[in-house]
């Protein structure tokens, strides 16, 4: 049996957003990211990275959160919280209280792809976060090793594998 795989091209584009737990539906220009009587941030923020210490999201995070240091004042940690196809972390900002001190740094496959392929993901996706703003775009290669003749993605599938099932 096929498994749905994005292979319609040798080159895929991967987005990668950062993302909050709402407060309380409100708009970013609101509750907790314009506070009355405190200035944003007063305390540590969170970023947390859904995959394992090491890969791109995480260098990017680190990247962004050693700018925001130096920007606000405050610490920013990098916490990776992998695990799931990166629902643990997902699951752990949308639970978080909701006041932009836990923010998440999650990719198209937190938000679109587990809520698509996944009986049961603990968090909708567009309902449990708010969008800060798309941080790049990866591209992502398909290869094979050099002896492999195959010169097309559908050529080294198993023929059982038809067009609609990859789509």
């Amino acid at each position: 049996r096929c498994r749905s795989a994005c292979v319609g091209t040798s080159a895929a584009r991967c987005s990668i957003a950062i993302v909050r737990a709402p407060a309380s539906r409100a708009t970013l220009a609101s509750a907790a990211w314009a506070q009355k009587d405190e200035k944003f941030p007063n305390r540590t923020i969170k970023i947390i990275v859904p995959f394992t210490p090491g890969g791109t999201t995480d260098v990017m995070a680190r990247a962004i959160g050693q700018k925001l240091n130096d920007y606000w004042g405050q610490p920013v940690i990098v916490e990776n919280k992998a695990g799931a196809g990166s629902v643990i972390g997902a699951a752990y900002v949308a639970n978080a209280k909701p006041d932009g001190y836990t923010i998440l740094l999650g990719a198209n496959s937190t938000f679109v792809l587990n809520p698509a392929l996944m009986p049961k993901v603990p968090y909708d996706a567009a309902v449990d976060f708010d969008a800060i703003g798309k941080m790049g775009t990866l591209g992502l290669a398909l290869l094979v090793n050099p002896q492999v003749t195959a010169t097309a993605p559908l050529q080294i599938l198993p023929a059982q594998c038809s067009i609609r099932s990859l789509a």
